[in-house]
Formats: C-alpha cells, structure tokens, sequence
C-alpha cells in the first residue's frame, strides 16, 4: 500500500512539493478522500498515480519528477516498472477515453444505455438485420445480390460523370466556377434534345468563348458606340446644286469666276448702304451700283452660291465627327476574348473611316468647282446615299462586339 508522496518536483502546480513530517500531516489509510479547490492540484496527483498504473511518466509531463514511499518501500519515477501493486484510477481522463454514450462496436470502452436509447435498442438491432438481409455480410447473402450487375453499371457512370464534370471545370474553365456532375447532367438534359444548335463549329467563336469563362477581374463596362450621319442630306443637297443651272440675269463677271471676290463683296454689302464711302478705298457707292450689287445677290446664280457654301459647312462638319468617333480607347478596354475581334473591327472602321472621308471630299470638291468655274452648267456627280452604309455596318458591328462584352460582365460577376 502507498504510505505518503514524499515529493513532487515539475509536475502541474507542484513545482517543488516535499513531505515536512509536520504534526497534522497523515499518512495514507486504506481509504482516503482528497479534496480542494479546483486548479489545487487534485487531477495532478491522480496522474501520478496514473504512472504507477502505466509504469511510466505522464506524457503532460515529461520532466516530472516524484518520489513515493509503500509498505515494499520508495519508489520514484526511474522505477516505474519495478512497482509491485497494480493501480487503478478512474478520473476525468479515464471517462473521456472509455466512456461513451453511443455504442461503437470498433471501440473498446464501457457502453450506457439510459433512457429513450434503452428503449429502442431491440429496434436498432431489427433495423440492423433488415440492412444486412438487404446488403449482406460474409454469412448472409443479400437481396441486392442480383442488381449488384446494375448498381455497378450505375456507379461506372456516376464515376464518369463526375470525371468528366472535374475535367470541364479544370480544362475549361481553369476551376475559376463551381461545376460538378449535378450541372453536367442538366446540361445534358437540355443539350441532347437539340444537340445540333449547342455545338460550336467556329473555331473562332469557341476561342473567344474559352477566354472569356476563364476571366478572373472583369474590367467595367465600355460605353456604346455612335454616330448621327447627315450624309443622305448631303447628297441630295449636293446633287440638286451640281444639276442647278441658274439664269444668266444681272451677271458681275468677276464675282462669278472669283470666289474670294464673291465672299469679299458679299461681305461688304452687308455693311454698307448705298452713298456709304467705301471702307477699302473710301471712294462714294454710287445708288445705281449699290443696286447692281444688291439685284445680283438676290439672283439665282447667287442663291446657288450660296446653297453650296451651307452644304460644304456640313460636309465639314461630317468630316469632323469621323474623325473624332468615339471608338474605344484601347484593346485593353475589352475582356480577353473579346480583344482580338476588337482589333479586327477597330482596323475595318478605319478603312471604312478613310473610304468615306474620300467621298465627301469628292464632293465637296465637286460642289467648289460648280461654284468657281461651272455655275452656268449642270454636273452629274451622281453621289448615292448608300455610300456611307459600309461605315454604319461596322459601326453596328463594333456596337454589337461591345454589347457582348458588357453582357458576359454580368454573367462573370455572378459566378
């Protein structure tokens, strides 16, 4: 029988313990009761009566050391093994590793029943015998036996379902989604009653497709392409003057030929009235030459002159907005998938950009040669509205490539 702990050095909260021998200190009896506050060090020392149980130092406590004396003599924690009595103790760790409220037949530990469980063990153990007729063991053979061929089948395509599942999501979509064998077999679904139209021929198409599921920072939205033509006004503006021929009545020569005059004197009627000095050469206007002047800016050759310079300013301004199309800035404005159409599309606008500047300065050129040397005679320019059509198809194609990609942004940002 243990007598006294004669010491107790590094173990817990007893860091250098020794047995004074001071009156009121006992020895064991045959039954003892140990109690104190908690954290006083009562479970410490049923772990060093766990030593003498496991002839060796508690793992919690490797650099322990402690010295015991029995009725067979003093004992310490280097002869372990050479402790006579065999030791049981039943603490909070000891609960934790063999108690257990759930039966498990793999684990060697003292099993409760209470309450309800207790009631209904008897219906485990039928349930239990229901399973194994079904399933079968090593002495029972189930009733499953003769589906086993079926199930196996089943399992092999659930095996390549989620396969093929893993191999889509990590191929095509460099595992950036979830996608498991539950969304392959909606697609499935859905793709094997018109498997015709979910098949992706263009290599092109399919590439821009891959590159865009495989986006991981969607970049903002590109804002929508424009442009307001007034070119089918042009053209028939353009057309009635060149055909104009207007009559020869009250004709100056020299204003006719000469543009830079004709704006020149133009001009200057507005600021003057007849008798007025002349701003240029300060002579006097004379009332029957300031009449002239007047009568021949009100006939047809000057109207007509004048209907040519308005088309030419709009003809300028078309020209202006060409050149200033709001085309996206950048390659890098689109998501990659998208980039490489954009270059496409971008280089077509320019050339259809240039095609179209040619052919309003063909007639623009047209309508100064009407005005400078051909006033009195007709010039078939012919011009067609449909001109500008290839621009406004590339623009729009452009417009519908931006549209794709601002679309394909909700759809990334959901994933």
């Amino acid at each position: 029988m243990i007598q006294r702990i004669d010491s107790i050095t590094n173990f817990g909260i007893f860091k250098n313990y020794s047995w004074s021998g001071s009156p009121g200190m006992q020895d064991f009896k045959e039954k003892n009761i140990l109690y104190g506050w908690n954290y006083s060090g009562k479970t410490t020392l049923s772990r060093i009566f766990s030593c003498l149980r496991d002839q060796t130092l508690h793992h919690d406590f490797p650099s322990g050391l402690f010295k015991l004396t029995s009725d067979q003599g003093s004992i310490d924690q280097s002869s372990l093994g050479s402790f006579p009595y065999k030791v049981a103790v039943f603490n909070a760790e000891y609960a934790k590793e063999n108690l257990r409220w759930e039966y498990d037949e793999h684990i060697n530990a003292i099993f409760f029943e209470v309450g309800d469980n207790a009631k209904i063990t008897a219906q485990i153990e039928k349930l239990s015998l229901l399973i194994e007729g079904i399933n079968g063991s090593s002495t029972v053979k189930g009733k499953k036996d003769k589906f086993q061929a079926a199930i196996d089948e089943y399992n092999r395509f659930e095996t390549l379902y989620t396969q093929e599942a893993g191999r889509i999501k990590n191929d095509s979509f460099v595992s950036l989604i979830e996608f498991n064998k539950s969304h392959l077999r909606k697609i499935k679904d859905k793709v094997l009653t018109d498997l015709e139209s979910h098949i992706i021929i263009n290599k092109d198409e399919l590439l821009t497709i891959s590159k865009t599921v495989k986006v991981e920072e969607p970049k903002p939205p590109i804002e929508a392409v424009s442009f307001q033509t007034t070119f089918q006004q042009i053209v028939q503006a353009a057309n009635e003057a060149l055909l104009k021929v207007p009559s020869r009545s009250q004709v100056i020569a020299i204003l006719d030929k000469n543009t830079s005059a004709y704006e020149w004197v133009k001009t200057g009627i507005g600021l003057h009235t007849k008798n007025d000095n002349c701003f240029f050469c300060g002579n006097e206007i004379g009332e029957n030459r300031y009449k002239e002047l007047v009568r021949y800016f009100e006939n047809e050759s000057s109207q007509l002159k004048l209907k040519i310079t308005e088309v030419l300013k709009l003809i300028a301004t078309e020209i202006s907005m060409v050149d200033e199309f709001n085309m996206p800035s950048s390659i890098n404005d689109f998501n990659d998938g998208f980039q490489e159409e954009f270059q496409k599309r971008e280089a077509t606008i320019i050339k259809e950009s240039m095609k179209y500047n040619a052919i309003l300065n063909k007639i623009g050129a047209a309508l100064k040669k009407k005005s400078t040397e051909k006033i009195y005679s007709k010039i078939v320019g012919g011009f067609q509205e449909t001109a500008v059509k290839p621009l406004l198809d590339s623009i729009e194609r452009l417009q519908d490539l931006i549209s794709k990609n601002n679309d394909s942004l909700i759809i990334l940002r959901k994933r």
